[in-house]
């Protein structure tokens, strides 16, 4: 068998005797020169591994296929790849499903960065149906597992060609008559995309023993065809009007859509044999239903409103390239649309100024919120105490949780729990559930959450209880008294419980209190929102 590499020219000698076995061996000539450029041994010579019986290049690989090496299982053979210019081992390709006999590697052919196998034995399909297998050439790694549209047993699939993403395999046993077939295949989706028959099928022709792919015409080999002689053989050179596009890629955005999100359908990649423009054809599916934009016409564009989706349907973008005339084999991509969660909450805690007899209540300002997916809105209430409004005290005795069980919380807590010249904060963060039942299943402490789908952003807000000063449980003119005794005092003048009520931790001993210190008291001192 021989094969080009650029201006060289491979060939194949299964029969070559390495180091007195006659395992096989191939070559690279250089044809102006006569002269071997580079050889490639095998590199587990066995007597009849016939190493050599097809050859073809692969890239920057040389391909070389032994159909009776044993490595796997006697006779089900392998494949080798070469470093083209220096003849070292790369890759062996083995049989992925071994038996004994199936001819792996009977012939081969290459694309840039694949690897195309013929097994014309394997009898995955059938006895004797053959198949083929694609490779990737830079892991070894296997990518498609090709067998005939119609398989038969004898129909000995895996006579291979391959040339600008398509992979040309034949059958020559394949048909009623065993007369043989051709099938040419996208290499990306591993998508069957055409049919070649015999033009005059006889018994046993062999059409597809042979074949080459030729730009975009195909030759295919029949060499036991009568028309000129009994088993005189022919040669066929197809020239399809049209061939159809290669499919394309496709993707969905975003990967993973929330109910208000939009999708996006991208399709790329696919080009046509012939050089015509190609344009795509777009359907979407929701549940594996044509999702229909007024009723009767199906949404076309790459673009899917989310008002065709909800939450958990399985929504699919199914993309064929077409010329005009033909179209490719689809492609598509799906995704399931998620809860999304529910809205910020907006809180306030009543009253603007309170004191050590006043509870602190918290305002929704939003107490109706509107979920995206109509489900049920629960808040959930965190409180925590404070003497600086820095270092934080959780209080759970107040607070809701939604492990193990969902509790919401406390929306408003008694003065018991307050103390003058304290800081109070709440956090609230609002819960979805599907329906009421599910709402009050978790109040019972029978509901699961998901925390990045089913709770909302948490909203904060810090109040400030006013200080008691003189201390005797209540806000009122005596602490306005006591204040005016300490105007322009140092704060080591006045007595070390009254200071944390006017200076800083960081304030001088010698700091006066003076405008400032009042307002802080009676102003933000007295009363923060979030963030201030």
């Amino acid at each position: 068998m021989m094969a080009p590499y650029g201006n060289h020219v491979l060939v194949g000698a299964p029969g070559d005797r390495v180091n007195g076995v006659s395992g096989g061996a191939a070559y690279r000539f250089d044809p102006l020169l006569g002269q071997v450029v580079r050889e490639y041994h095998n590199p587990f010579p066995n007597q009849g591994d016939s190493f050599g019986y097809w050859v073809a290049a692969a890239g920057d690989y040389v391909l070389v296929g032994a159909r009776g090496d044993d490595l796997d299982e006697t006779d089900a053979g392998a494949a080798f790849l070469f470093d083209a210019d220096t003849g070292a081992l790369q890759k062996i390709l083995h049989n992925p499903s071994p038996n004994r006999g199936d001819d792996f590697g009977i012939t081969v052919a290459g694309l840039p960065g694949f690897a195309l196998v013929g097994a014309m034995s394997d009898d995955t399909r059938g006895r004797d149906a053959g198949a083929a297998f694609l490779f990737n050439t830079e892991t070894g790694e296997l990518i498609h597992s090709l067998y005939s549209p119609s398989p038969s047993s004898d129909g000995f699939f895996g006579t291979v060609s391959a040339s600008d993403g398509r992979l040309l395999i034949g059958a020559p046993g394949d048909g009623p008559q065993s007369e043989g077939a051709a099938y040419l295949f996208d290499a990306v989706s591993g998508q069957h995309i055409f049919t070649f028959q015999n033009p005059t099928p006889g018994t046993l022709d062999g059409f597809g023993n042979r074949l080459d792919i030729v730009g975009t015409s195909v030759l295919i080999g029949s060499p036991r065809d009568n028309t000129a002689g009994s088993n005189a053989g022919a040669a066929y050179l197809f020239r399809p009007a049209n061939f159809p596009p290669n499919p394309p890629t496709v993707t969905l955005s975003p990967e993973a859509p929330f109910t208000l999100d939009n999708l996006l359908c991208a399709a790329a990649g696919s080009t046509d044999p012939e050089g015509a423009s190609v344009t795509y054809e777009y359907k979407w599916y929701r549940d594996d239903v044509l999702i229909t934009g007024d009723g009767l016409n199906s949404v076309t564009g790459p673009t899917l409103s989310h008002l065709y989706t909800s939450r958990g349907d399985a929504i699919r973008c199914t993309v064929r390239a077409t010329d005009g005339v033909t179209f490719s084999t689809p492609t598509s991509d799906s995704v399931v649309i998620l809860n999304t969660p529910p809205p910020r909450p907006e809180v306030r805690i009543l009253p603007e100024n309170p004191t050590p007899d006043d509870g602190l209540a918290v305002l929704l300002e939003n107490p109706d919120p509107v979920d995206p997916d109509g489900d049920v809105i629960l808040p959930l209430f965190s409180w925590y105490q404070s003497v600086n409004a820095s270092a934080w005290i959780r209080r759970p005795e107040l607070s809701g949780s939604l492990f193990p069980n969902f509790y919401p919380g406390q929306p408003e807590i008694s003065a018991l729990y307050t103390q003058a010249a304290e800081y109070w904060r709440v956090d609230v963060t609002f819960v979805d559930f599907e329906n009421e039942l599910a709402a009050q299943a978790a109040l019972h402490g029978k509901s699961l959450f998901d925390p990045e789908k089913d709770v909302s952003d948490t909203d904060t807000y810090v109040t400030f209880i006013l200080p008691d000063i003189d201390g005797d449980n209540q806000v009122g003119a005596s602490d306005l008294l006591l204040m005016r005794s300490f105007w322009l005092n140092t704060q080591s003048e006045i007595p070390i419980r009254y200071r944390p009520a006017f200076f800083e931790p960081s304030d001088s001993p010698e700091k006066r209190i003076g405008v400032e210190n009042l307002l802080g008291l009676a102003g933000p001192g007295w009363h923060r929102g979030a963030g201030n």
